[in-house]
């Protein structure tokens, strides 16, 4: 295995970890000790969903995402 790929697959899994991390925690503020703003919360995960879609295309990956049925390319 080349030294660029061992460096992939060693940091790779740990920054998807990180991630995965930071989404279960951020679910805890769906929890009843907190009241949320539903167009804020909708916004928020729209650019989440950007960075997703973004980063999954410097991989060459396509992906898309909706919220309620929307396009997450047409929410502001």
């Amino acid at each position: 295995m080349n030294v660029r790929r061992e460096r992939f697959s060693r940091i790779f899994p740990s920054r998807i970890q990180k991630i995965r991390d930071a989404l279960r925690i951020l679910g805890n503020c769906s929890s009843n000790n907190y009241e949320w703003d539903d167009s804020k919360v909708k916004q928020c995960f729209g650019l989440l969903f950007r960075e997703f879609i973004n980063t999954a295309a410097l991989f060459g990956l396509t992906v898309t995402a909706q919220i309620n049925g929307t396009e997450i390319r047409t929410l502001d």
